[in-house]
């Protein structure tokens, strides 16, 4: 199998005929600035501080009751102050639920809370990675119409000798300006597909950046390169924050056997009677909640939630699975786009080789210049091919990029 070494070598070869752009995967601050501002992302914080202040929120108490009444009033006889028990009141309870339900429940609002912000930083990561994508179509295009460019110039040069051999009564020269229409047919059919693939770059690009800020702060100091070890996948990573949650919730529903607890006050007024003073009374009680039904409602929900923290912990290993399998595929993709681009430049490296002579024979009266012509042409596809494979080796290293959080 070709080595990497070799490949990097060619790059740096490659680099006397075109440039390749060079991008490095880190987001500069600037930048993740600006991608934080997208709409998206923005959203997510908006939930994360939500789910913060609710989890404060369920660290306290419920509301106290308040109670105003009427007591033992006879309805025979309405009266206060003819029968003894009869009595205005006002009173206020205050129910104390479960502390460990409480933090349970804080707790599980808490991790939900890292959640979003873990999706937070996989979005900007993601919008990045789609950003850099486009961008690298773009100055693709642009070099391939630079190519292109090259194209028409080799193919005017070549009208001009052979309308000279025309003039001579060459008759293969009129079979070959003849084929000459055919070829600027095909460059024009490349030059409106290279503007189709630019026009939707740029839209991609500014769907991320409207004003296209970014483009100017791209770090350019590092080529593209696989992602260093150790890395962590995100999708595992957003399956263990939601695993931490499924364990949180069987601390919730496993607070609900712990008893709650509360205290009533009542202040009963009664009026003074001709049988008996009117002393006021106060009513004070202790409340707890007893879970009598546990085996019909506690019990279920129990065991629901470790059912769910069960599958919550196959899914971790099941999303590393997956982007395993993705990574490997994108490898493999990224692999065959460099070893393409190795042929391509030993291929270039003979048609060198094999201009130096037809020119030499050219210059001494033997050579065809249609052979000579050719020889060119084939050189600048190359070119275009290896701009291509380029292009797909970097965007599948960008995908990795995608795929991973980097160094933890």
């Amino acid at each position: 199998m070709f080595s990497f070494k070799k490949v990097h070598l060619f790059v740096w070869l490659i680099g006397g005929i075109f440039p390749f752009p060079v991008l490095s995967f880190d987001i500069p601050s600037k930048v993740y600035g600006i991608l934080e501002e997208h709409p998206a992302v923005q959203k997510l914080k908006l939930q994360s501080n939500a789910a913060l202040l609710e989890s404060s929120a369920k660290n306290g108490l419920p509301d106290p009751e308040l109670m105003v009444g009427i007591n033992n009033f006879p309805l025979t006889k309405p009266s206060f102050d003819d029968y003894l028990p009869t009595n205005k009141s006002i009173g206020i309870k205050q129910m104390f639920p479960s502390l460990a339900g409480r933090e349970a429940r804080a707790e599980t609002i808490r991790i939900r809370s890292s959640l979003i912000d873990l999706k937070s930083s996989y979005i900007v990561h993601q919008l990045f990675g789609k950003y850099l994508k486009a961008h690298a179509e773009k100055v693709a295009s642009d070099e391939r119409r630079v190519v292109l460019k090259e194209q028409r110039y080799l193919l005017d040069r070549f009208e001009k000798s052979l309308n000279a051999l025309a003039e001579v009564s060459d008759a293969k020269a009129f079979e070959r300006l003849a084929a000459l229409d055919v070829q600027r047919a095909d460059l024009e059919l490349r030059e409106i597909l290279l503007d189709e693939i630019a026009a939707s770059a740029l839209t991609q690009m500014k769907a991320i950046d409207e004003d296209l800020v970014i483009e100017n702060k791209l770090d350019g100091a590092n080529k593209l390169r696989v992602p260093l070890e150790p890395y962590s996948f995100w999708t595992e990573l957003l399956s263990k924050v939601s695993r931490e949650i499924a364990s949180a919730d069987v601390i919730v529903k496993s607070s609900a056997y712990k008893p709650d607890f509360g205290v009533s006050l009542t202040y009963q007024q009664r009026e003074k009677g001709s049988s008996f003073r009117g002393d006021d009374w106060i009513s004070l009680k202790a409340l707890i909640r007893i879970p009598f039904w546990a085996a019909r409602t506690h019990d279920n929900r129990l065991a629901a939630a470790k059912a769910k923290e069960n599958a919550a912990r196959l899914g971790v290993s099941l999303s590393r699975r997956d982007s395993e399998e993705q990574w490997n595929i994108l490898n493999v993709k990224r692999e065959s786009a460099l070893n393409t681009i190795a042929r391509l430049l030993k291929k270039a490296d003979v048609l060198a080789q094999s201009l130096k002579a037809n020119r030499n024979n050219y210059e001494s009266g033997l050579g065809d210049i249609a052979s000579f012509h050719t020889i060119e042409m084939k050189q600048l596809q190359i070119k275009d091919q290896i701009i291509q494979y380029k292009l797909k080796a970097d965007k599948t290293t960008i995908s990795l990029h995608m795929l991973v959080r980097g160094r933890v």
